[in-house]
């Protein structure tokens, strides 16, 4: 049968149709090449096989991941300064959704988004704020980033009926956004609550109150813990990493002053033992927005906090050395102590920057638009199909309704 099917393609006229661009993924063309194998003794076929190859490689095919979504863009991810292999590493995109979904272009909710590594691998994702504005956040998680290298990740969009596979848990080592009761913490100290009105979370203390996650951030990574804080009151609400033995640092505010700081633990272990300065204290004049504090390397700390420019410290107390967990809370005493957040997480730390560059909007049936690098291919790829072409027509005599 299969050479029944060689020797059938060997006599029939064969017509490239040029009036639809080609549609293929490289998925595809394996498959392609795999049904005939079988075939690879057939004159006619080991003469076209090299026409076929290049074709397909001088059009780089479609980078349409999955069908259904109209538009895709490439985004390269920059690691070429960096000296370090990258895994399961959040990026973020900026994107302007604004002119996207009042072109229809993109659902007003985002659930079309989509976003694939460089072999059409979902990636998780999570959209963190501006939808439907000019300058969209948008974090992806992305599988592997070599070192001194690039990478691309393609996002989809443009499907109505899409629903959203946005997921913030997926894309952070550790979150909690307050949007249930169910909340991702383990343990606590102190004579603390926390509350949810299902957007932001609050959490109230007396004495003290420290909620730690029950997920813990996996040793040989370094890892920045963030808040989105909407609202303090009274002394020292904080963000925390704690080692797996209770030693932590902090970034630690005295509302009443108001300062901010880096704090290290004291002597004693525990979660809601006292904290002394790791870092000068810095004024500040409001604290609502993105609290920042990344552990980079035993010695090496660093921190954001609103209308303060960024700080660090190089307090050596404590190794960064075991496992940690995200605490949130405020070691303190009297009454009127809160904090209002809308979400905490966690996420791996990269001490060279990666940057994205987005490629052109493409419609699902375009061509991709070939690079410097991908025209070398081209060249080389329409030369052997030149060739392979050449050496059909020689031993066939002629190819009958051939049109390329």
């Amino acid at each position: 049968m299969k050479a029944n099917v060689c020797v059938y393609l060997d006599k029939r006229n064969i017509k490239f149709n040029q009036k639809k661009p080609l549609n293929f993924n490289f998925a595809k063309f394996f498959l392609f090449v795999k049904f005939f194998y079988y075939c690879l003794k057939s004159e006619f076929m080991s003469k076209l096989i090299p026409v076929i190859l290049s074709i397909l490689v001088a059009f780089n095919l479609s980078a349409q991941c999955i069908p259904g979504f109209e538009y895709y863009v490439n985004y390269t991810v920059d690691n070429t300064a960096g000296s370090q292999n990258l895994n399961n590493h959040q990026v973020s995109i900026t994107l302007n959704t604004s002119d996207l979904i009042s072109a229809g272009k993109m659902n007003a909710d985002g659930s079309d988004i989509r976003f694939f590594d460089n072999a059409c691998n979902p990636l998780c994702h999570s959209i963190e704020s501006g939808l439907n504005t000019t300058n969209t956040t948008i974090w992806v998680k992305v599988s592997s980033i070599p070192q001194a290298a690039s990478t691309t990740i393609t996002l989809q969009y443009g499907n109505p009926a899409a629903t959203s596979t946005e997921n913030g848990n997926c894309t952070f080592d550790f979150l909690e956004d307050f949007n249930d009761s169910q909340f991702n913490f383990v343990d606590s100290c102190g004579n603390g609550s926390i509350t949810t009105d299902g957007a932001y979370g609050t959490i109230n203390w007396t004495n003290s109150g420290v909620y730690l996650s029950d997920f813990l951030l996996t040793q040989g990574s370094s890892y920045t813990i963030e808040a989105m804080v909407m609202g303090v009151s009274g002394n020292w609400p904080a963000i925390y990493l704690y080692k797996t033995d209770y030693r932590t640092y902090g970034l630690m505010a005295n509302v009443s002053i108001p300062d901010i700081r880096i704090s290290v633990q004291g002597s004693t272990a525990g979660l809601c033992q006292g904290h002394n300065w790791a870092s000068p204290l810095f004024g500040y004049t409001n604290s609502n927005g993105l609290w920042s504090l990344t552990w980079v390397a035993t010695g090496d700390l660093r921190a954001k906090f609103p209308t303060v420019a960024d700080f660090s410290s190089t307090d050596n107390l404590y190794a960064l050395d075991s496992d940690l967990a995200v605490g949130i809370g405020g070691i303190s005493s009297g009454s009127g102590n809160f904090m209002q957040v809308d979400w905490l997480r966690a996420r791996k730390f990269s001490p060279t920057p990666i940057t994205t560059i987005a490629g052109i909007e493409m419609i699902a049936d375009d061509l991709p638009v070939p690079t410097l690098g991908q025209w070398s291919l081209i060249i080389l790829a329409l030369s052997l199909g030149i060739v392979g072409l050449l050496n059909l027509k020689l031993n066939t005599g002629k190819i009958r309704g051939l049109v390329i």
